[in-house]
């Protein structure tokens, strides 16, 4: 039940976090989707995913140590590619600041739940 609650608390803090972001570098949301770059988007997150499924059957173990530092270069990799295409395709809207912003918040999280539960 702990966890589902720090889950939760983590939610809400990713969702402030983000509207701070947003107010601070002055930026509207705005989709790689609704841009030239949707194609470029979806062949990216495709090959990111296949990778990581290609991946998987070396990073499961019995005590699943390495799968955290999976989800971590799964995570990172899945940001850097997204704030690139962001940069390059709708560049004026500036959403790659998020999104770069959001990397560490997220990575932090996750060496929390990491250290905090297991």
């Amino acid at each position: 039940m702990e966890f589902f609650i720090i889950l939760a608390v983590l939610l809400v803090l990713f969702l402030a976090v983000d509207k701070g972001l947003r107010k601070g570098f002055k930026v509207e949301k705005k989709r790689l989707s609704d841009s030239p770059g949707k194609k470029a988007d979806a062949w990216s997150r495709g090959i990111i995913l296949v990778a990581a499924l290609a991946f998987i059957p070396f990073v499961v173990t019995e005590t699943g140590d390495r799968l955290i530092w999976f989800w971590i270069v799964y995570l990172t990799g899945l940001h850097l590619v997204q704030a690139f295409l962001q940069w390059k395709y709708i560049r004026e809207s500036r959403e790659h600041l998020v999104t770069l912003s959001m990397l560490p918040v997220g990575l932090a999280a996750l060496l929390f739940i990491r250290f905090y539960f297991f």
